[in-house]
């Protein structure tokens, strides 16, 4: 054997003495938290005192080996048994349907592999002990093989061939004699832990009848063993480990935190590590859970044979990211989106403009990007479902928590590598959270709906808007405002609103409104845009506010666009929609004509927003009892409309609708009636039969069956339109409450008074919650309840009457 060189011998005292320990209580975090901002000082000097050692060493061409106690303990033989695998852990629990899976995976009589695979923390290790631990007398020979790269395996395997008398200086030629020796015998069991990939093990896997367990994080080892996924516990499954282990039978805290942490058993065993031996009760541990220690708690109390939860994922990142920078890119953008839904790929290819450098490249070539997701799947970071892509809650917990720390006070190292120019750097690797999250929202507002009013984009909002609302969410909690989350802000908000959400739309939209206020200024025009979008949600139920609002956004765009601008015509349209809202005709009328007659100057006879315009004013029109203005007025656009856009076009049946509508209060029923038929048969075969203007139009013709005296079929065909908006819209949208409303009308005219009465009254207390006690048609409630009991009066008045 050759003897180290005088450098090695000279410089190990001061590594096994110094750098060692101080190195060790670097990466477990148990320094004081004041150490913090010199820490980027330990990674220069190791690698100062590592590069004399490694020099002299490699021009020595010193062969590599592996202690017994890296492998675990050592070797033991004991009446004829090697044996070198650590015992199962005293805290194992659980698993018991694995187990059973497991050993019969491997009883066949020709031998048998299995690869458990599975995220980092989810307890493979840990299983494949336990099996060892149950059926140590099956075997001969038991050996454990740290397996992170093809080198350590080959070392592990020429420390065995030593044991079985086969070894030689050559290791590379040692493992293959093993390889060679347990091919012809049984009874032996082999456990290669923490394989990278198929690669590390070529030719190393011995093929008699012996069983081979393998750990890795990678799933695509099928062709060396078969595969068998370890998954984390059930929620129910990790609050029993947590309750067990502390002693502690608080359910609420154990099935919070199973939630929180997924039911990683190494993040579980951490948590009741750290209540047991600090006397902490699990309530106590989500309250400093959820007070933002993270960081700290994760470097706490971890297994003493297994790295904490926060050195295990860091491993992890890190292994991914010498392999690829748009991988680690992917997962970091992923870390901020909805950890409860699938991520759609398209994600990253539709809003490629705006990534960094690695992932955009890789988004343009879906290739590239399996590759780079190919890369996650391996180290088990991430699932892959064909278009979906799905991260563990904690993976994303811990990236967050990461970038947070870094950004807040540490690593000046890491931060500096991001700015310098070398070659396959990753630029991003210095970026805070606060800019990822930029990044996020800049994304989701690439690939979003433009127009979130159109019910037939509603099924792809359906599936982004949790990712939009967990961007927003960050935004808030990191206090991260910019023109990307305002905008995402605003989206989410007008969606929202469009589906009825009135509450949760109005809380999105007053945020955008504020941000753009903060980060554009009063006067831009996403800023005026976002206030005008809150005005619209507004005059749901507060009208004098909405008013209030567009009264100011009106002004400033006259000043800031003119006069004639396109946005300045949509204010002052918006605040005469107001006033028609709040019954002050007189002065909507005259806005209304004001915007007609800017809009035919500026936009043109047949532009959409003249076609609208003259619409509204019609409707002014209507309500002021011109109905022979209104209807003169409407069939003017209805023409124009089906000339410009189309007999089919939405707005088209809109005016349709319109004019049916007039007919209607005309008195001509008739003609009414078949006109709104014709609306309905096309609406349901362009819109489909739940779209909300398809059920708009069945009410409207309900409603002059309704007035011809058919009221059994108005009945009928209310109650199905009632039956669709509540499942399409929601029980507190307006336009359910209108249905209800009109079912009730009906009810009233079939006599059924007692009926009417309690769906009026139901939606009074829904009127008065959603739209306020002072809305038009909380009003219109309230008299219709005082009409059905004076009804219910003169009855009980007319059968005194009758009594003899």
């Amino acid at each position: 054997m050759r003897r180290p060189s005088w450098i090695t011998v000279a410089l190990t005292p001061v590594i096994a003495l110094v750098l060692l320990p101080a190195m060790t209580n670097v990466a477990t975090g148990a320094l004081p938290s004041s150490w913090d901002p010199y820490l980027w000082l330990a990674g220069p000097v190791a690698g100062l005192l590592a590069v004399p050692v490694v020099l002299s060493e490699v021009r020595r061409g010193r062969s590599i080996t592996v202690s017994g106690d890296h492998l675990g303990g050592g070797g033991s033989t004991l009446a004829g048994v090697v044996w070198n695998i650590p015992p199962a852990v005293r805290t194992f629990a659980g698993r018991l349907a694995e187990l059973r899976e497991l050993a019969q995976s491997l009883s066949g009589r020709d031998g048998g592999a299995v690869a458990l695979v599975g995220p980092p923390g989810v307890g493979k290790t840990q299983l494949a002990e336990a099996y060892a631990a149950l059926h140590r007398g099956q075997f001969e020979l038991g050996w454990w093989l740290v397996a992170d790269d093809r080198l350590a395996v080959v070392a592990s395997l020429a420390q065995l061939a030593d044991r079985l008398g086969v070894g030689d200086t050559d290791q590379e030629v040692a493992a293959r004699r093993v390889v060679q020796e347990l091919s012809g015998r049984s009874r032996w069991l082999l456990v290669f832990d923490n394989v990278g990939g198929e690669s590390d093990l070529a030719g190393l896997v011995p093929s008699g009848r012996g069983r081979v367990l393998i750990t890795s994080r990678d799933p695509g080892l099928a062709r060396l063993a078969r595969v068998s996924v370890v998954r984390p516990f059930e929620e129910g499954e990790s609050a029993r480990f947590l309750q067990d282990r502390t002693g502690d039978r608080d359910d609420d805290a154990a099935r919070w935190l199973a939630r929180e942490m997924g039911g990683l058993p190494l993040a579980l065993e951490q948590a009741a590590a750290y209540c047991v031996q600090t006397g902490v009760s699990l309530a106590g541990y989500v309250q400093r859970y959820r007070a933002g220690n993270r960081a700290w708690l994760w470097r706490q109390h971890a297994p003493v044979d297994r790295p904490p939860v926060l050195r295990t994922f860091e491993l992890a990142f890190a292994a991914a990211g010498k392999r690829s920078s748009a991988a680690v890119q992917l997962l970091t953008l992923s870390a901020f989106l909805a950890p409860a839904t699938g991520i759609p790929r398209d994600v990253f290819v539709s809003s490629a403009a705006v990534l960094p450098s690695a992932l955009a490249i890789a988004a343009a070539d879906p290739i590239k990007l399996d590759a780079a997701i190919a890369v996650l799947v391996r180290m088990s970071l991430i699932e892959a479902y064909g278009d979906r892509l799905r991260l563990h809650p904690l993976v994303q917990d811990v990236l967050r928590t990461r970038l947070r720390v870094a950004g807040r006070q540490r690593l000046a190292l890491r931060a500096a590598a991001g700015w310098l120019p070398l070659p396959g750097r990753d630029r991003t690797v210095g970026w805070r959270s606060s800019r990822w999250i930029t990044l996020a929202a800049a994304s989701m507002l690439k690939v979003l709906p433009a127009n979130a009013a159109d019910p037939s984009v509603w099924d792809r909002c359906v599936e982004l808007s949790p990712h939009a609302a967990a961007v927003l969410d960050h935004a808030e909690q990191d206090d991260v405002a910019s023109a990307p989350t305002a905008g995402l802000s605003s989206w989410l908000g007008m969606y929202l609103f469009h589906r009825g959400e009135y509450g949760a739309g109005r809380l999105r939209l007053e945020r955008a409104a504020a941000e753009c206020r903060r980060v554009l200024g009063e006067e831009h025009s996403d800023t005026l845009t976002s206030m005008d979008n809150l005005a619209l949600v507004l005059g749901v139920g507060e009208l004098a506010e909405a008013r209030h609002l567009h009264e100011q956004v009106l002004q400033l765009r006259r000043r800031v666009l003119g006069e004639e601008h396109p946005d300045t015509l949509a204010s002052m349209n918006n605040l005469a929609s107001v006033l028609t809202d709040m019954g002050e005709l007189a002065d909507a009328r005259h806005l209304h004509e004001q915007v007609l007659q800017l809009c035919r100057r500026v936009l043109g006879e047949e532009h959409p927003d003249t076609l609208t315009s003259m619409n509204n004013l019609a409707d002014v029109l209507s309500r002021m009892g011109e109905l022979a203005d209104a209807r003169h007025l409407h069939e003017q656009v209805l023409q124009l409309c089906r000339r410009v856009l189309g007999e089919e076009h939405p707005n088209t049946l809109t005016s349709m609708n319109n004019l049916a509508d007039v007919l209607n209060r005309m008195g001509e029923l008739a003609d009414a009636r078949h006109l709104h038929e014709q609306v309905l048969q096309l609406c349901r075969r362009v819109l489909g039969e739940e779209h909300p203007n398809t059920l708009t139009s069945m009410n409207n013709l309900a409603s002059v069956l309704t007035d011809m005296g058919e009221l059994a079929d108005a009945r009928h065909l209310h109650e199905q339109v009632l039956q669709l908006r509540r499942r399409v819209l929601g029980e507190e949208h307006p336009n359910t409450l209108t249905s209800m409303n009109n079912l009730a009308d009906v009810l009233i005219r079939m006599g059924e008074l007692a009926d009417a009465r309690h769906l009026h009254e139901q939606v009074l207390q829904l009127r008065r919650r959603v739209l306020g006690e002072e809305h038009p048609t909380t009003l219109d409630s309230n008299h219709r309840l005082a009409l059905i009991a004076a009804l219910v009066e003169r009855e009980r008045s007319s059968a005194l009457d009758r009594e003899p």
